[in-house]
C-alpha cells in the first residue's frame, strides 16, 4: 500500500515537472538494495521497511509521471 501511494505522489510530481535529484541512480538502487535486502532476507522494523519504500516509489512514479507526454492526460 506504501509504495502505491507515494509512487501516485510520485507521479503527480512527475507531471508536475517538478524536478527530484538522482531518479534514475535511485531506481538501480532500489532494484540492488530490495533484490538484496530480500535475498538475506533482512528484518526492518516496519517504520524503517515503509520509509525506504516510499523513498524508492516516489522515485519511480517520478519517472513515471515525466514519462508521460505533454499532451496526454495523466489520468
Amino acid at each position: 500500500m506504501t509504495f502505491i501511494t507515494v509512487m501516485l505522489i510520485g507521479s503527480a510530481l512527475g507531471l508536475a515537472h517538478i524536478a527530484l535529484p538522482l531518479v534514475e541512480p535511485g531506481i538501480l538502487a532500489s532494484v540492488v538494495v530490495l533484490g538484496l535486502m530480500v535475498a538475506m532476507a533482512v528484518d526492518l522494523p516496519l517504520w524503517l521497511g515503509a520509509a525506504i519504500i516510499g523513498v524508492f516509489a516516489l522515485l519511480h512514479g517520478h519517472a513515471h509521471g515525466t514519462e508521460v507526454a505533454v499532451a496526454v492526460n495523466g489520468l
